[in-house]
């Protein structure tokens, strides 16, 4: 069988790209042949499939957009040719443009259109409308499936959770990355430096509690509020206290020497980072949102706060430091609880779902 994903990039920031490079290489080693066509240039996520490239060069947006709609063309001719039996795609343009072979196109949905600040304007309806016309829509939890079945008209959506290659991630626990060694021991944060994010949240909270004075946070991530975030730090008087410390490629590393880590996202449809976190055996805190629901079970493998209660956070912060026992307990189910997402088990529903075509 051959498998075409067509995605933006497989850079560090998207969970979405991940997912892909996750899913590639289990197919590579399923005997399948797998090609990833790439919109962008960025690369952070190794993989044994064939890449093909289409790059987007950044520029003014009207440019961009056409620059995308040419790429994606190119796409479909490529597809046209090499008759790939599956196409997993990331792209809201493709199923429009290549509608008349929509059920091989499998489109992945992550993210919540009502989350989108122009969710009444013409944008998001056509956005929406072109991937109704994907033969199958796949969502990582089951709440997005509803909202996309009951609030926007989409029919055939099908909930399937991100999968983790715990095999990146090992037995043992990984070495102290040595760009963090100074600054052990941290609590690691991770994810794009945007307004959805709230990282501002997670340092304020930071701020209020007395654990700022025993241990650091660690935020990486790039984006564009990194100078604002940055102002922030340095007007609560957090310059050696909390680390604004730009992308990485891998964080397992850093993942697995961290006292435990925390999420303060607005709004999230699975989160990566804090399932991969939690399959590095540490605890999390994150906010009680739609996606770490699926997974993060408060008081069993971490603790789940309403999303605009900094007191709780920051209480919440101080006890996950202080209280040893309570740590070490969360970690000890914090691995187990998140084996279901092993992607020979996430693989196998993929195979299923495919091999029905």
């Amino acid at each position: 069988m051959k498998i075409f994903f067509v995605v933006g990039g497989l850079s560090g920031s998207g969970g979405i790209d991940r997912v892909v490079a996750i899913l590639s290489d289990y197919f590579v080693e399923n005997g399948y042949a797998v090609s990833i066509l790439l919109l962008g240039c960025r690369i952070d996520f190794k993989t044994r499939a064939k890449k093909i490239y289409y790059h987007i060069t950044p520029g003014y947006k009207f440019l961009r957009n056409f620059r995308e709609f040419i790429a994606i063309w190119k796409v479909k001719k490529r597809i046209r040719l090499e008759q790939p039996n599956i196409v997993y795609n990331t792209c809201w343009l493709l199923p429009l443009i290549y509608y008349q072979y929509r059920k091989k196109i499998f489109s992945a949905i992550h993210w919540d259109p009502r989350s989108q600040k122009q969710h009444v304007n013409w944008k998001l309806r056509f956005l929406t409308r072109c991937f109704r016309c994907s033969g199958t829509i796949i969502v990582p939890n089951e709440n997005l499936k509803l909202i996309l079945k009951k609030e926007f008209g989409f029919k055939n959506v099908i909930d399937i959770p991100n999968p983790i290659d715990f095999r990146l991630i090992g037995d043992k626990e990984l070495p102290l990355p040595s760009d963090v060694a100074h600054l052990f021991p941290y609590i690691l944060a991770a994810g794009r430096l945007e307004r959805d994010k709230n990282f501002d949240l997670l340092i304020r909270a930071y701020n209020m509690g007395d654990a700022k004075e025993h241990v650091r946070l660690l935020i990486i991530g790039c984006g564009s509020l990194k100078v604002e975030l940055q102002n922030l730090i340095d007007r609560l008087g957090l310059r050696n206290k909390v680390y604004l410390m730009g992308s990485r490629a891998n964080l397992f590393s850093y993942m697995c020497n961290c006292i435990f880590f925390a999420s303060s996202s607005k709004v999230e449809t699975f989160s990566m980072v804090l399932a991969e976190a939690l399959a590095c055996g540490v605890p999390v805190v994150s906010t009680n949102i739609e996606g770490p629901r699926c997974f993060v079970v408060d008081n069993e493998n971490g603790f789940l706060v309403e999303k605009d209660d900094i007191l709780h956070f920051a209480q919440v912060i101080d006890k996950l430091y202080f209280d040893e026992q309570t740590r070490g307990r969360l970690k000890n189910k914090a691995r187990l609880s998140v084996e279901k997402l092993s992607v020979n088990k996430i693989g196998l529903i993929y195979k299923r779902l495919f091999s029905k075509d």
